[in-house]
């Protein structure tokens, strides 16, 4: 147990990772419905089984979770495959074109078709291409931000008493706060490891 920095009592503290689990509850229900159908046969009675799963969290759980982000590859995804998709009418121009027996100035004319139709899928595709790729290195920058500030939360306690989330240093805060005070805590700790490096 974790002594509360603000009343010194550790009878009503717990971690922040068990408030969250205990006030984030899943609940199922069963149930069965009765009623009639018709069959090849004529009308014949059905009965079905219907399972229902509900989630609810309390306000203080929801303040104290910690949310996790995805992983933003979606965009560079959709770039990348808009740029292939642009290429096909080129390509395929090309591969139409070598069969032919034509002048230059005629297959240019043709291949040109191709890439003007492939330049509506290319240019969004480029554009998505280089901003999922720009999102996507941010991520990657950010996750030692993100580990240490699920340290933080990990090491977090909780006081019912005070209504006060707390770190082990002594540092506290509101529980509407508490995911600021832990990215500050592991901003400033990163800061200083970088600095200690140098």
């Amino acid at each position: 147990m974790q002594t509360c920095p603000v009343c010194q009592g550790w009878d009503r503290t717990q971690s922040v990772s068990a408030v969250v689990r205990s006030q984030t509850f899943i609940g199922s229900t069963v149930g069965n419905s009765i009623g009639v159908g018709i069959g090849p046969n004529g009308v014949i009675p059905v009965v079905a089984t219907n399972r229902r799963v509900t989630t609810g969290v309390t306000p203080l759980a929801r303040m104290l979770t910690l949310p996790v982000p995805r992983r933003p590859s979606g965009m560079c995804f959709l770039g990348w495959a808009l740029i292939l998709l642009g290429a096909v009418p080129a390509l395929f121009i090309i591969i139409v074109s070598q069969g032919q027996e034509a002048d230059s100035v005629s297959m240019w004319a043709s291949l040109s078709t191709g890439l003007y139709a492939g330049i509506v899928a290319w240019l969004p595709g480029i554009v998505l291409a280089i901003a999922g790729t720009s999102r996507l290195r941010a991520y990657d920058r950010e996750r030692p931000l993100r580990d240490m500030t699920r340290r933080f939360w990990s090491s977090a306690g909780y006081c019912e008493r005070d209504d006060v989330v707390f770190l082990p240093d002594g540092t506290y805060a509101a529980p509407a706060q508490a995911l600021s005070m832990m990215y500050n805590a592991a901003c400033q700790m990163l800061s200083a490891q970088s600095h200690s490096a140098k």
